[in-house]
């Protein structure tokens, strides 16, 4: 078979070539203006290497949320009523098993109450400790009620002090919440304010300035914990810092492959500054940009420098490789355009317009990205599609890579005979049948994938990370769990405490109670019960809801603030879950949306809606996500499509690169559900940027068979850089697995299945379907 190859026509005139691409132009490029062109390239370069290391890691946590979902919305609306939400609590635990009632212990977290003041972003009117004047005891007695503060002012660490604090706190509601069950710890409530002036909280100061709490502590002979959405993203933004080095790492690596591959020096460092000049530019112009837009580089877009050197280094290759035959310099830029102008542009305008459809997520963070990712492949045009056939023409091509590549192309790798078994015959008709029974069991398996969390804790970090086992030790000592749902109570004006309102209330509780994912439930009715039996001698069989208004007001007025509002319009529910897995939310969300049906057909103003706390917040990124996804992959679809369509002028073709790009997809999401990754905020957008990729491959695929009509030049010359890509991208990105945390991990094991998958099937099912379609057309000819 190798011996009836034929030599690639470097020179064929086919539907690809490009007006744009003449001859005349490109010599007036490479040739006349060819040091003028490499010198902007170097200005501008140096204008972004200025802009890009300026660069910051975004903190800002509302672009974590969806703002105009219906429960943001509702969220937003009662903010100031509310007290649960973006908040961090600070556990400390008391030295070597003891209880907390010993007066070293207090006066620590004395100490530490005062310095949390000092904090920037916090709300300091609902700090909460078992020192702040709002952590009180009530109880009756033969008096009548009697109440203070869990530690008084006269509080002098004495013995007889110390009981009067153990007392005071069993009179109290806060065991299993501010104290632990066991009396061993007890922590710090802070909630975080929304900024008046617009502006996000400084995640990363306040992560640093809880680290510091927690190294003084340490320091002291006192554990703490830490935990809060607000920590998390310190902890993530810290551990995303380590992506640099993985790029570093990658790069090295790539360079090594790349001069293993091609025997030049030359070749490969064109190749890897090609590369490194998309990301500059990308993080120069999203620096840039970024300063009048508020958009940037974020834990989540940390992937998509890593997609601009991987997409450059594809396209660079073959631009190279198209050169390799040629002798006079100026000529073989000008065969590169001839040949790949319009391929290359095709695929990088098809990733561009791709990865922007991410923007329709209607998530800020998955909008930064979707603009950060089609900036860095609009670089490319230049700094790939432009700079390496400008070094082309100016330093050449070495000998030894072109004799290499000549050798290469003469005989054929076993892959690629496997690949031609598929064109023909029975071959065919088993790779087909293989394609086939794949998608299908593939797209059964997608079902089980699950939008949101399928993990406890923190699922974005490692399970033994020390947030996962702060997290860990709130559950195993405290009854209040971490995960609140809170459903928004509406009347009209002074209409929440009212008998019908408060015994719908309770009806809705009850129906909570039941589920076994929910650990417990508290609202304005607990509260009227518990003063109603206060006021009966504390006689149990008083612990009800009073059917006289009268009665109800009489107890709403001792309640601390947070249960209704100031027209009582409003009144909070709050559902403790066991977790914030998805299937958690969604039944939870369920229950509420059915009663609040079944009120609307009812004689009363009450309405409940979602939802507010840290786990309706997370029912409302996960509804926005389902909503969109499939939308979102659609149109991604649907752009490639018409692009194809546009270029190649032949639906076979197109559907030849976009079906095994779908089985990509489709079996993306099997791999998702076997390594239980829920789609989040962090992985949807690998889905779709994995399709950018293999377009890439196809593309190339289909271009030089165009030209060549013959699949064993195709597989011997372009599917050589095809393979070669897939597998070095797939190794270099597999370092991801290695990161501190846990979702960017995730990301390289997507990424790393993507990359090899779709090399896969753009070097077996590509060349089976194009012989397919070819022999249909035939017959039907």
């Amino acid at each position: 078979m190798a011996s009836q190859l034929k030599k690639p026509q470097l020179y064929c005139k086919s539907s690809l070539h490009l007006s744009i691409y003449n001859g005349k132009s490109m010599h007036t490029l490479f040739g006349r203006f060819k040091t003028l062109s490499i010198a902007g390239f170097i200005l501008l370069s140096c204008i972004f290497a200025f802009f890009s290391s300026q660069i910051i890691i975004s903190s800002d946590f509302k672009k974590l949320l969806p703002l105009e979902h219906p429960y943001l919305v509702n969220m937003m609306e009662h903010k100031d009523d509310l007290t649960l939400g973006n908040d961090v609590r600070i556990i400390v635990k008391a030295k070597n098993g003891y209880t907390i009632f010993n007066n070293e212990y207090l006066q620590w977290v004395k100490t530490l109450t005062d310095k949390v003041y000092e904090i920037e972003g916090l709300d300091t009117v609902f700090i909460k400790t078992i020192w702040t004047p709002n952590a009180r005891w009530i109880a009756v007695t033969e008096q009548g009620f009697e109440g203070g503060e869990i530690i008084p002012p006269t509080y002098d660490g004495s013995v007889d002090s110390l009981k009067r604090v153990q007392q005071n706190l069993e009179r109290s509601t806060e065991i299993g919440r501010l104290v632990a069950d066991d009396y061993q710890s007890s922590t710090l409530y802070l909630p975080l304010t929304w900024r008046a002036d617009g502006e996000s909280i400084d995640y990363k100061a306040l992560n640093n300035a809880l680290e510091e709490l927690r190294a003084e502590s340490q320091s002291k002979g006192y554990d703490i914990a830490i935990i809060g959405v607000a920590k998390k993203i310190g902890d993530l933004i810290n551990g995303a810092q380590q992506m640099g080095l993985f790029f570093l790492i990658a790069v090295a690596f790539i360079f090594v492959a790349l001069f293993w591959y091609t025997s030049s020096f030359s070749v490969a460092l064109i190749l890897t500054v090609s590369g490194i000049l998309g990301v500059i530019w990308q993080l120069g112009l999203v620096s840039l940009l970024g300063r009048y837009w508020g958009f940037g580089l974020d834990p989540y877009s940390m992937l998509v420098p890593f997609l601009v050197f991987a997409i450059s280094i594809s396209h660079g290759l073959q631009l190279f490789n198209a050169s390799s035959s040629i002798d006079l310099h100026h000529q073989r830029a000008r065969s590169v355009f001839q040949q790949l102008g319009k391929p290359a542009s095709l695929a990088l305008a098809s990733d561009a317009i791709g990865f922007a459809t991410l923007a329709i997520i209607p998530i800020a963070a998955i909008q930064d990205l979707a603009i950060t990712a089609s900036l860095g492949v609009l670089c490319l045009f230049f700094t790939t599609l432009l700079f390496v056939p400008l070094c082309i023409s100016i330093f050449g091509v070495s000998d030894k890579f072109i004799q290499k590549n000549n050798n290469k192309v003469k005989t054929l790798p076993w892959w690629a005979r496997l690949s031609l078994f598929g064109t023909q015959g029975v071959g065919r008709f088993v790779f087909i049948i293989v394609f086939i029974c794949l998608s299908v069991w593939g797209f059964s398996k997608s079902y089980d994938l699950q939008v949101g969390d399928s993990r406890a804790g923190a699922p974005e970090l490692r399970s033994d990370s020390q947030y996962n086992k702060d997290i860990q030790y709130y559950v195993d000592h405290f009854s209040q769990s971490v995960d609140v749902y809170v459903a928004l109570v509406r009347s009209d004006a002074d209409q929440c405490n009212s008998p019908a309102n408060l015994n719908l209330l309770e009806d809705l509780q009850w129906r909570f109670e039941q589920l076994e994912s929910v650990q417990n439930t508290f609202s304005l009715a607990n509260g009227v019960k518990a003063v109603q039996r206060g006021l009966s001698e504390g006689y149990p069989k008083w612990s009800h809801v009073p059917q006289e208004q009268i009665a109800i007001n009489g107890t709403t007025g001792s309640l601390p603030p947070g249960f209704i509002n100031l027209d009582c319009s409003f009144t909070p529910l709050y559902v403790f879950l066991k977790d914030h897995k998805a299937a958690t939310l969604a039944e939870v969300t369920q229950t509420l949306t059915e009663f609040d049906t079944e009120l609307q057909s009812k004689e009363t103003s009450m309405r409940v809606l979602p939802a507010a706390g840290n786990a309706g917040i997370e029912a409302a990124v996960n509804e926005s996500i389902e909503q969109q996804q499939n939308t979102m992959l659609w149109v991604i679809y649907a752009v490639v499509f018409f692009m194809c369509l546009i270029t190649f002028k032949n639906v076979w073709h197109v559907l030849a690169i976009l079906m095994p790009l779908a089985m990509t997809s489709i079996l993306c999401q099997v791999l998702m559900v076997w390594l239980d990754i829920g789609v989040k905020v962090s992985t949807l957008p690998v889905i779709a940027l994995g399709v950018g990729i293999g377009v890439d491959y196809g593309v190339y695929i289909v271009a030089r068979y165009v030209i060549t009509k013959d699949m064993s030049i195709v597989l011997s010359n372009t599917g050589r850089i095809v393979a070669f890509t897939g597998i070095a991208l797939a190794v270099s990105v597999g370092t991801w697995m290695f990161s501190a945390i846990q979702f960017q991990a995730d990301m390289g094991y997507l990424l790393t299945f993507m990359f090899i998958w779709n090399m896969v099937g753009a070097l077996f099912v590509i060349p089976c379907l194009l012989s397919f379609f070819n022999k249909k057309n035939d017959e039907s000819s």
